[in-house]
């Protein structure tokens, strides 16, 4: 449970998840520490993609990585990114972002009206018998978006009045807090469904491509685990556990 939250503010870095890793030796075990630049010049996102971040200075998006001891499997930590996309989007509700516009996308993405504003990305190991350290990084466009991607993005000021990273890391702090401490108490269950009732692109056609191969279906929401259960197009259910999920231009 996390009974405290820390937060160490740096006008440049080159990634937030490296600096956050440094610091979990010397937390206490319900203590979060909140790393966050202005600037970031190295970030990175899943699958060993750059993270683009405010790159002139002026601190315009928000960049910071959570780090804490989990009591919990190594296997079980991917389920906090279902835990951070929920408070990502309640920080974005909190900061004037209508509701019903702000979805989640399989597994790791937030959408304002079906376009990305937020990405998560986790990286973890073991710290001690029984305790892993878990560092989650954060990524939202506030003031800017990146042009010219695979999937359309935009930004928090176009859809409320312009936040400050300032004012949107307190409230991401306090609302992971709050669903982090729920995921501890009740498992998984709580957090899935919390997640399936704002997701995007469930009981629609999907694509999960896998590497190796393409699975064709429809995504009908989480198993226990947080895997993406598919009804596949020839019958029969297949979960997916890791992939590129991609859902029809009419998903909502």
């Amino acid at each position: 449970m996390i009974c405290t939250t820390l937060t160490e503010w740096h006008d440049r870095l080159g990634s937030t998840n490296d600096e956050a890793r440094t610091r979990v030796a010397s937390l206490g075990a319900d203590e979060c520490l909140w790393v966050a630049a202005r600037q970031q010049t190295a970030g990175r996102g899943r699958r060993g993609r750059v993270w683009q971040s405010d790159t002139d200075g002026a601190g315009g998006d928000l960049t910071a990585s959570a780090v804490l001891p989990v009591p919990c499997p190594l296997k079980d930590l991917g389920q906090v990114s279902f835990v951070t996309a929920l408070a990502v989007r309640q920080a974005l509700v909190d900061l004037g972002v209508t509701a019903e516009a702000v979805r989640l996308k399989w597994p790791n993405d937030v959408l304002i009206a079906g376009q990305k504003v937020a990405g998560i990305l986790l990286e973890s190991g073991p710290l001690m018998p029984g305790i892993n350290w878990l560092v989650v990084g954060v990524g939202i466009n506030l003031a800017t978006h990146p042009t010219g991607v695979d999937f359309q993005a935009t930004h928090v000021g176009q859809h409320a009045p312009m936040p400050t990273p300032e004012q949107t890391l307190p409230l991401l702090a306090e609302a992971f807090a709050q669903h982090y401490n729920r995921w501890r108490q009740y498992g998984f269950v709580a957090i899935g469904d919390a997640w399936e009732k704002v997701a995007w692109g469930l009981n629609a056609p999907a694509i999960a491509r896998l590497g190796t191969e393409d699975v064709q279906g429809t995504a009908q929401g989480l198993d226990e685990t947080g895997a993406l259960v598919m009804r596949l197009e020839g019958g029969g259910v297949r979960k997916i556990s890791a992939g590129e999920v991609f859902f029809s231009e009419n998903s909502r």
